[in-house]
């Protein structure tokens, strides 16, 4: 019985090698880390250079990075945000710092102040549907984690979610 256990054993163990191994040579979570830190990342909806943009994420962006054995080389899922308001795609490897703790890197989060006289709630998603996760008044301040044409990805406070665009006086571009 125990002749029979120890090769066992050691199957078991030669298996998971390989799996703690990525666990330590690859955190949970990564940064956006455009060389030109005037430009955005693309979020996309797959792996997929063609793939539709969920939006465009400033530099200093944490992405949680999803395990996910069909992204192909150089791309990556991640998650933006956390729940509720976060926000599942892929981006490319390369502008993704994989252990920002040791790196210096620019943020090119902007701070932007609620415009809209009537305020703006955030949204858990970009439909504009769901249960507000709270209204927030005029001249309130938003850290801008990314956009699109209609929404922004927004952080305040320990929340992360959606405003819509039109809440603010400042039209965000792909590069400014």
């Amino acid at each position: 019985m125990k002749r029979a256990f120890f090769p066992l054993l050691l199957a078991l163990m030669l298996l998971t090698l390989p799996a703690l191994s990525l666990a330590r040579d690859y955190p949970a979570y990564a940064v956006v880390n455009n060389p030109n830190p005037q430009d955005r990342l693309n979020l996309r909806e797959s792996p997929s250079a063609d793939s539709i943009s969920l939006g465009k994420y400033f530099n200093g962006v944490f992405a949680y990075v999803l395990l996910d054995d069909t992204a192909p080389h150089g791309w990556l899922h991640v998650r933006i945000g956390n729940a509720p308001g976060a926000f599942d795609g892929y981006m490319k490897e390369e502008y993704l710092l994989r252990d920002p703790a040791n790196v210096q890197f620019t943020s090119a989060m902007p701070t932007l102040s609620i415009q809209r006289s009537n305020g703006a709630d955030l949204y858990p998603d970009r439909t504009g549907q769901s249960q507000s996760l709270g209204a927030f008044q005029q001249g309130v301040a938003v850290t801008v984690l990314g956009f699109d044409k209609d929404w922004y990805h927004v952080q305040l406070g320990g929340l992360t979610g959606f405003m819509r665009a039109s809440a603010f006086n400042y039209a965000l571009t792909a590069q400014e």
